[in-house]
């Protein structure tokens, strides 16, 4: 099935550690629910059903422009992902080995709390720096509660919240 074949009926969805959000294409307000870590796959999808109830929707990806993105979101922990083509592979790069921990440790919320906030940005400077020579990508999206607490952001790089995640994923959709 092609892109142009979906039409207008996209979902995107946005799984952090504190909180599982949806918006569908043609709603107003998006939904959400608590995560956290007792959250297992079975209670996400039975969320995310409910969530969605009502909804109509085919498919989605946000944020994605072309060539190779990666996607990292700082917020509880540090999620990614990897887009090759149009192409999306999850990706746990917040549990690889990082100083004395993982890369959440660091650049997650506890790396924050921590670490106060001038040393956490310099953590995610370092890891975006480490990750973007070991994955090469084109750009690198940063998402996430925790995004707007960076004064700068690398070169290569661009800001990605819950809205722009959204209205990406709509764009990327477009016929």
């Amino acid at each position: 099935m092609s892109v142009r074949d979906l039409g207008s009926k996209v979902l995107v969805i946005d799984v952090g550690g504190t909180h599982v959000k949806a918006l569908a294409k043609g709603q107003s307000e998006e939904r959400m629910f608590d995560s956290g870590p007792t959250l297992t796959p079975r209670k996400m999808v039975s969320g995310v059903r409910r969530l969605v109830d009502g909804w109509e929707f085919d498919q989605a990806l946000g944020n994605y422009r072309r060539g190779k993105m990666l996607f990292l979101g700082l917020g509880t922990g540090l999620g990614s992902a990897l887009i090759v083509g149009g192409i999306v592979e999850p990706t746990e790069l917040g549990h690889l080995p990082y100083r004395k921990g993982t890369f959440e440790d660091y650049v997650g919320s506890r790396g924050l709390k921590e670490h106060g906030k001038k040393m956490w940005r310099h953590y995610v400077e370092d890891v975006v720096e480490g990750l973007r020579a070991a994955m090469e990508p084109d750009e690198v999206v940063k998402g996430g509660g925790n995004s707007r607490k960076l004064k700068s952001l690398p070169r290569g790089c661009r800001i990605g919240d819950d809205a722009k995640a959204f209205l990406g994923g709509f764009r990327l959709w477009r016929t």
